[in-house]
């Protein structure tokens, strides 16, 4: 999606609408610029009104400067962190409450964002000021999100689902990139689901996010 020009990119959203399609993908940035920053707001509105989901992918991180090792070394540790900044910019940055309809999901488990929900949870609880932008607890926001599971340790995975819950994960391949290395019956009988879990997490969880449930 053509974010770059907010109004371009406004106008194809409702030229995918139009043509039946389910949803959309964008990367982690525009530019090096966060999703969560206010000059997005309209588009997000937007796809809140159209009733469109948002699959976010990490990509192009604005910090390689600080990442040494060969070129595909981005894909493994930026990517993660870059990832976790987007999402966190959309809590931040007041996107979540300005659009609690909207839905998305973000590659890779969200990264590293989980690890970094429990900061900003406790630095919500001591500094008021949050409270303009981020009227809920920030772990509320986290919970509106979608997330894949491709984590590639079941108990990266286990600490997805304990932070947002089962209902909020569904099955990624990241085809054709990194394959997984078990199937989605291997995840499920190590974490133990469910039978319940297993059904939202292989199947009505995306068909929720893709508004396709029922």
């Amino acid at each position: 999606m053509p974010l770059q020009d907010v109004e371009l990119a406004t106008d194809e959203l409702e030229r995918v609408k139009a043509l039946g399609l389910h949803g959309i993908e964008l990367l982690s940035n525009v530019n090096g610029k966060s999703l969560g920053e206010p000059e997005f707001l309209p588009f997000f509105k937007v796809a809140e009104e159209l009733d469109l989901p948002i699959f976010v992918h990490a990509q192009h991180a604005t910090f390689m400067d600080r990442v040494v090792g060969p070129p595909f070394i981005e894909n493994i540790v930026a990517f993660p962190l870059e990832g976790a900044l987007g999402i966190a910019s959309m809590i931040t940055g007041g996107l979540m409450e300005a659009c609690p309809r909207l839905r998305l999901c973000f590659s890779h488990g969200g990264g590293t964002f989980t690890q970094l929900l429990p900061r900003l949870v406790d630095a919500w609880h001591k500094n008021p000021k949050f409270h303009a932008l981020m009227p809920k607890e920030p772990s509320e926001y986290a919970r509106m999100f979608f997330y894949d599971d491709v984590f590639f340790d079941n108990r990266t995975v286990r600490y997805l689902i304990d932070v947002v819950g089962a209902k909020q994960v569904v099955i990624g391949s990241d085809y054709p990139f990194m394959f997984r290395d078990q199937s989605p019956e291997e995840e499920f009988n190590d974490l133990r689901l469910t039978a319940e879990e297993r059904e939202w997490v292989s199947s009505s969880n995306c068909l929720r996010f893709l508004g396709l449930e029922g």
